[in-house]
C-alpha cells in the first residue's frame, strides 16, 4: 500500500509517467508483483542485498532503463562530503540544532571518517 501511494504521489507532484522500452506507460498493476517478490527477500539473509539488486537489474533492463551504477566508495565519500559541507560549515552546534537526526556516521573507508574533511 505503501509503494502504492509513492508511486501515485511521484506521478502526481512530477507529472512523470515512466515507459517501457516499447513506448507504453508503466502502471502500479505491472510491478506490483516485482514489488513484492523484492519484499520478500530478507536482506539479513546474507546474500539478500545480491538477491535484491539482480532482481531490481533484471527488471530494469525488461522495461529498457538502465542497471543499477556500481557504488563505489570513494565516489560516495565525495558525494556526502560535498552536500554535508554546508552543514559543517555551520559548526557542530548550530548544524545539529538545525538538522537534528540527519547527521548519520560517515563509512570508515571515507577520509572524513578519519578526521580528514576538507573545508
Amino acid at each position: 500500500e505503501m509503494e502504492t501511494e509513492v508511486f501515485a504521489k511521484i506521478q502526481s507532484q512530477f507529472g512523470t509517467t515512466g515507459k517501457d522500452k516499447l513506448g507504453r506507460p508503466i502502471a502500479i498493476g505491472d510491478i506490483r508483483g516485482i514489488l513484492a517478490a523484492f519484499n520478500a527477500i530478507h536482506e539479513n539473509e546474507g546474500t539478500g542485498f545480491a538477491l535484491k539488486r539482480n532482481l531490481l537489474d533484471t527488471v530494469l533492463k525488461q522495461y529498457g532503463f538502465g542497471a543499477i551504477p556500481a557504488y563505489k566508495v570513494a565516489d560516495a565519500c565525495k558525494n556526502r562530503q560535498d552536500n554535508l559541507k554546508p552543514i559543517i560549515d555551520l559548526g557542530e552546534t548550530a548544524a545539529h540544532s538545525r538538522y537534528p537526526g540527519v547527521i548519520l556516521g560517515t563509512p570508515t573507508q571515507c577520509p572524513t571518517a578519519r578526521g580528514e574533511l576538507t573545508r
